[in-house]
């Protein structure tokens, strides 16, 4: 397999983000550790025993700055990048029940290091982000193999999936984000019925409710279709911008 000479700033950037993030997941371990032996019940085990594999890929990081792995860059930070991520998901309840849909309190840890009552969810957000980082960059080392080919595609993904961006924030966005309460309070007020609807409408719903129900079917049907023509084209760019910098693809 040929080898990829990675750029030494990718090289050390990556080891030192993946440095932070195990380093946040050991200090919060050595927290939970320390709450336990004072008696604070009760024991946060889940962030003692995810510091374990954060701490193993910030080791497998060091060594990826100091030159080694030239064999697979993008998947050795991809597996770093990934294994913070999860690994903060699952030590901070916030974070997973969030990716699950539910608001989840943040996990407190009491009188830990006499500091008084704190909360790992920042330290552990702080984590995911810098896997989240690595990420990025391992899908960058990727791309540089062939920047013209692979940013080009890239690019293509991104106005391909920049109108379904725009469509499900628009279906998210509270139509009160964009005109005031007092608005519509002042337009129905004759009608609690429809003000009601208005107060919990989005923005699409808001942008479509002129539309009899014979025009919104068919604007709903060719939305649909739209839609998943353009996430098909976004994602099938957004891999083929990657398998451009496939190693029995690159140039010598």
């Amino acid at each position: 397999m040929q080898q990829f000479e990675t750029h030494p700033i990718i090289r050390v950037s990556a080891g030192l983000m993946a440095i932070a993030g195990g380093a946040i997941a050991i200090v919060i371990g050595v927290f939970s550790l320390i709450a336990k032996l004072e008696g604070q019940p009760p024991f946060l085990w889940a962030p003692v025993i995810f510091a374990i594999p954060a701490s193993m890929a910030m080791v497998f990081a060091v060594l990826f700055m100091l030159g080694r792995f030239k064999e697979a860059p993008g998947i050795l930070l991809l597996s770093v990048g990934g294994t913070l991520l999860v690994s903060a998901s699952l030590a901070e309840r916030n974070i997973g029940g969030r990716f699950a849909g539910r608001n989840v309190p943040p996990t407190p840890i009491q009188d830990a290091f006499l500091v008084g009552d704190i909360t790992i969810l920042y330290p552990m957000v702080l984590q995911a982000l810098l896997g989240i980082g690595l990420i990025g960059l391992a899908g960058l080392v990727v791309l540089l193999r062939h920047p013209k080919v692979s940013f080009t595609r890239l690019v293509l993904s991104m106005v391909c999936g920049l109108p379904v961006l725009a469509l499900a924030a628009a279906f998210v966005t509270p139509i009160t984000r964009l005109r005031p309460r007092s608005y519509f309070e002042t337009k129905y007020a004759d009608d609690p019925a429809q003000l009601h609807a208005m107060l919990n409408s989005s923005v699409l719903s808001y942008m479509m409710s002129p539309l009899n129900t014979f025009m919104l079917a068919v604007l709903s049907i060719l939305g649909l279709f739209a839609t998943i023509a353009l996430v098909s084209a976004s994602g099938h760019f957004l891999i083929r911008s990657l398998e451009a910098g496939k190693a029995e693809d690159a140039k010598p």
